[in-house]
């Protein structure tokens, strides 16, 4: 389904929407009379509206009723920053997915570092779109290379995609406990930093049955295993 966001102060009877909304759904969408949209709060809330008329850069939509959604996981991110374009699709994918925090990560091998964060949140709005997610994802300033420990202590459950397989991943995970996913950067994590991490007690370890996958990949696979380990 089409979907747009909500701005600050628009009504929620009708709406008559002319910016960049509406050129996304002219232009690129393709949108026609008596269409629905799915408008985006970014809070869980979601509103579907007919298309009841298009005049050039204008589009009249007709309030039709409110959705409420739960979140269905309870996930944060925190990735080794890779190159740029490996970066912003690792945003995509874990946006996709549910994912509700992005920690950026200025690990041992990281070769680049975020220099517009706005960019990143356009990035972020864009694929709450193109997936329907009414949930907004949080996007962390960059933590330095040896604040992880910090981080990581905040949560009930880390999830490590490794190569190290020194401990047997959890047959079931509780849905409603904290949980953090730590991908790595195209060079992977260094020594220290995975000998740190798998030191803390609250640490799976997640080798897949895969060969080496580049973070955008490694994020949607780790995060659909994740999931399909929870307990009802």
């Amino acid at each position: 389904m089409r979907a747009i966001f909500l701005r600050d102060n628009e009504p929620l009877e009708d709406l008559i929407i002319s910016d960049d909304r509406s050129h996304h759904l002219i232009k690129s969408c393709r949108i026609r009379k008596d269409e629905t949209v799915k408008v985006l709060d970014g809070r869980g809330t979601s509103y579907l509206y007919n298309v009841h008329s298009i005049l050039r850069k204008d589009i009249h939509l007709k309030f039709v009723k409110e959705i409420t959604e739960e979140k269905k996981i309870n996930i944060d991110l925190m990735i080794g920053l890779p190159k740029k374009d490996a970066f912003e699709l690792a945003v995509k994918n874990a946006t996709e997915m549910g994912i509700s925090k992005i920690i950026p990560w200025e690990s041992d091998y990281s070769n680049w570092s975020i220099k517009n964060l706005d960019r990143i949140k356009t990035i972020v709005e864009s694929a709450m779109i193109q997936s329907n997610n009414p949930f907004n994802v949080e996007i962390d300033e960059p933590i330095k290379k040896d604040d992880f420990v910090s981080v990581i202590n905040n949560y009930d459950l880390i999830v490590l995609a490794s190569l190290k397989n020194t401990k047997e991943f959890p047959r079931l995970i509780d849905p409603t406990k904290k949980i953090l996913i730590i991908i790595g950067p195209e060079g992977g994590l260094s020594e220290i930093e995975e000998n740190s991490i798998l030191a803390q007690k609250n640490v799976a370890p997640l080798q897949l049955p895969t060969y080496i996958l580049r973070a955008p990949n490694a994020v949607t696979a780790v995060t659909a295993f994740t999931c399909s380990r929870f307990d009802g």
